[in-house]
């Protein structure tokens, strides 16, 4: 049996092989977090597609930024666990309605400028990221199957759910730095 020291349980849980075997192995609940939340686009697209926004450009600090999703993440993967999943996918959902809504009524009356310069560079990062804590979420899924089915193989990895925390938080911290210093209206 191994024994490995704390530092080198912590870099095992954030080498790169780890971090891309944790992703790979909830890349399902990655997609299905992904469809909540680019359905949620569509909806609040559609519903506000006759709504036009101005923009009142405001210059947020990168804490703000950084520590407003990363409170958002926490509250997704909580209140994901308490709920098997279900009301962290809703929350994802109405995340998506709000930036669908947000996006149609900027295009309505500037186009697609405002939405290139001051939503896309930072989205992907963004998006990766509440969409991995959402995948969190879904482990107390895992946890119960686990415990009812004795059949059920596929187990609680607390090394994986670590790897996955330190990509979101890392992406978490990669977006804001793109909104504060290169994303503007």
């Amino acid at each position: 049996m191994k024994n490995l020291s704390f530092s080198n349980k912590l870099k095992d849980i954030i080498s790169p092989n780890k971090i891309f075997t944790s992703l790979i192995s909830i890349k399902k609940q990655i997609l299905i977090s992904f469809s909540f939340y680019f359905i949620g686009i569509i909806v609040g697209m559609f519903l506000s597609r006759n709504q036009e926004y101005t923009t009142n450009p405001q210059n947020l600090k990168f804490a703000y930024i950084f520590f407003n999703n990363y409170r958002l993440s926490i509250l997704i993967i909580i209140i994901g666990l308490i709920t098997v999943g279900i009301g962290s996918s809703i929350m994802l959902f109405t995340n998506g309605v709000i930036l669908g809504d947000i996006l149609i009524g900027v295009f309505n009356k500037y186009s697609v400028w405002p939405i290139l310069t001051g939503v896309a560079p930072h989205f992907i990062f963004e998006i990766s990221a509440l969409c991995i804590a959402t995948s969190i979420s879904y482990e107390s899924i895992r946890f119960i199957r686990l415990l009812l089915d004795k059949n059920y193989t596929n187990k609680v990895h607390i090394g994986r759910i670590l790897s996955n925390f330190v990509t979101m938080t890392v992406l978490f911290f990669v977006a804001a730095l793109i909104e504060t210093n290169i994303a503007h209206i």
